[in-house]
């Protein structure tokens, strides 16, 4: 047998000390919670806008349906972005939450609505209302793969697999490191960038193809 040496004995004796280092402490559970609710809240609003008003709808007549497509599309932005702001300004003064980068939090939640619109009006322009009721059904699964409530690996390996590649799962990532990990988003910011520009060449398309040709 192998000799043991004193000093080997002395580290089989010694307990073991764990220490352990926060890279960012949270102040509560809400803290933690944040980005779900928050992203949550974005889809559901998407969702209630596109049920209640008709992006489709014409005001007028357009030479060019890229002007129609702008005239609508511009105010439906300036409204999903007045409420996300509400968004930020409630969760903000009046929850108390203190992100990492307050104003990376902020315009990143500019961002994830602007994605889930430009998502959500696509399939409702295309599908109707049918679009809009799918986007719901679509919202809900992805509550159940977005880890928000309990860990993603404690779910059934179905939505484990869908996980990743879900809008809200990369919203809810990027918001966890703007809230509190103080990592980089970039690539978040990509995939939901690319969301909307694909999401919004998809309304477009849709006012090329329901154009108003008796204004041409």
């Amino acid at each position: 047998m192998t000799a043991v040496t004193p000093a080997q004995r002395r580290v089989q004796v010694t307990p073991i000390r764990l220490i352990q280092r926060d890279t960012h402490s949270l102040a509560n559970n809400g803290t933690g919670m944040a980005p779900y609710f928050m992203t949550i809240a974005l889809f559901v609003g998407c969702i209630t806008l596109n049920i209640i008003y008709d992006a489709g709808q014409r005001h007028g007549k357009y030479r060019y349906f890229a002007l129609a497509w702008l005239d609508k599309m511009s105010f439906l932005w300036g409204f999903v972005v007045l409420a996300a702001s509400a968004l930020w300004f409630g969760v903000w003064q009046i929850n108390g939450l203190r992100p990492v980068h307050p104003l990376a939090t902020y315009l990143f939640s500019l961002l994830i609505i602007l994605a889930f619109f430009s998502l959500v009006t696509c399939f409702r322009l295309w599908l109707g209302l049918t679009g809009a009721w799918l986007m719901l059904l679509f919202m809900i699964f992805q509550i159940g793969c977005s880890g928000g409530t309990y860990p993603i690996e404690l779910t059934n390996p179905l939505l484990r697999a869908f996980h990743p590649y879900l809008p809200m799962t990369i919203a809810m990532s990027g918001l966890h490191q703007t809230i509190s990990l103080g990592g980089s988003i970039t690539e978040q910011v990509a995939i939901l960038v690319g969301m909307v520009v694909a999401f919004s060449l998809g309304t477009l398309a849709y006012f090329y193809r329901h154009q108003d040709v008796s204004a041409e």
